[in-house]
């Protein structure tokens, strides 16, 4: 299994991939907390920050996870990846309840 994940995240598009929708959880966290602390205009702030958040993450996590490779330490890339997808699906539930 940990093969499987080097190898996806190795490959530019399966970092790529990954590192967009981890950014999209970390803009769904954070619009979940802009719009339970605003009254009005909340998701107009939300979409504001859109693309700096869901970018920003992105980057950050792709430059994280490279260093991590040149160095050798294929365990904090597994690591970061099963860290990332539990942040993924507590999202998810944050987006579910938020439309219902």
């Amino acid at each position: 299994m940990k093969n499987k994940i080097i190898q996806l995240l190795q490959s530019t598009a399966g970092m790529l991939i990954f590192a967009l929708l981890s950014g999209c959880a970390y803009y769904i966290v954070v619009l979940k907390f802009i719009l339970s602390h605003t009254s009005v205009g909340g998701g107009l702030l939300g979409f504001f920050f859109l693309p700096a958040i869901i970018f920003g993450a992105a980057l950050v996590l792709i430059k994280i996870i490279k260093q991590c490779m040149e160095n050798g330490n294929y365990n904090a890339v597994n690591l970061i990846f099963w860290l990332h997808i539990v942040f993924i699906i507590i999202s998810a539930v944050f987006l579910v309840s938020m439309f219902v």
